[in-house]
């Protein structure tokens, strides 16, 4: 059940990213670049699909590197920790990015460990103890180990076209009123495609057509939703690890500080705390 919920998180922007391959970007390429496109696109998504280049996409993909000296020798003490845990850590497998991410210590594809460059920094300034960076060391490993973030460099490969456009139009275009109106009222729209799509042209075309369009328009409404079933239930599978480490109270206090605390986070470092 969990991977349809991630299913549904990525499908539009996978449908959106083909689409514009297929009818926009790719005939606008000289033969030579529509061959390689067509061609080389799906070869390299199913590489990534099975681990094959996953460090080159981590570095093309996220910027990400190895540990300088000096953010190992600060984060020696945690690696040290959690390599020690039930779940085990490989540290080769520990990269560093620059890029903002949803948390400090994230998960790419079958084998690596993406993990925010303030991290190390933090834990040399003493802003975050080994104990709590080992903690969110052992939630990524949890995570790994599930196998359920494996497939995400092909699919961030794969929906490059549609992150590219998203980040074209940039923050505050997407939040004037006048698209944030037509968001919203896209279901009416929606529906008068799908009304002309099956009451014009040809009645088998239109139908598929018209079908196709109300998948697309449901999965807008269903992807958020779908999003946060999925981050929750990555959250429960590493924290149960934590758990099982012993980690959880670290992993508690380091939760209590940085994050904006909500019911469901109260919940959280309850539960972790009492592990």
């Amino acid at each position: 059940m969990a991977m349809w919920w991630k299913a549904g998180a990525v499908a539009p922007r996978m449908i959106i990213s083909t689409l514009l391959v297929i009818g926009f970007i790719g005939p606008a390429l000289p033969v030579v670049l529509q061959l390689v496109l067509f061609y080389g696109g799906p070869a390299t998504f199913v590489l990534l699909w099975l681990g094959i280049g996953e460090t080159p996409a981590a570095r093309a993909i996220l910027s990400a590197r190895r540990m300088s000296a000096p953010e190992s020798a600060a984060m020696s003490p945690a690696l040290d920790i959690a390599s020690s845990a039930p779940t085990g850590l490989y540290p080769g497998q520990i990269t560093v990015t620059g890029r903002c991410q949803q948390r400090p210590v994230e998960v790419f594809g079958h084998h690596t460990i993406v993990v925010s460059r303030t991290l190390p920094v933090a834990v040399a300034r003493g802003a975050v103890s080994s104990q709590e960076a080992a903690a969110l060391l052992v939630h990524a490993e949890g995570v790994l180990r599930a196998g359920l973030c494996r497939h995400d460099p092909a699919l961030w490969f794969w929906t490059t076209p549609t992150r590219v456009i998203l980040a074209m139009f940039g923050q505050r275009r997407l939040k004037s009123p006048v698209l944030i109106f037509a968001w919203r009222m896209r279901w009416v729209v929606g529906a008068v495609a799908v009304y002309q799509s099956a009451t014009t042209g040809p009645p088998t075309a239109g139908l598929v057509i018209g079908v196709i369009l109300s998948l697309m328009i449901g999965l807008t409404y269903m992807t958020p939703w779908c999003a946060r079933r999925w981050d929750r239930h990555l959250t429960k599978i590493g924290d149960q690890a934590v758990r099982d480490a012993d980690l959880g109270p670290s992993l508690a206090g380091y939760l209590e500080r940085s994050m904006s605390l909500t019911v469901g986070t109260l919940e959280r470092i309850k539960t972790l705390d009492h592990a």
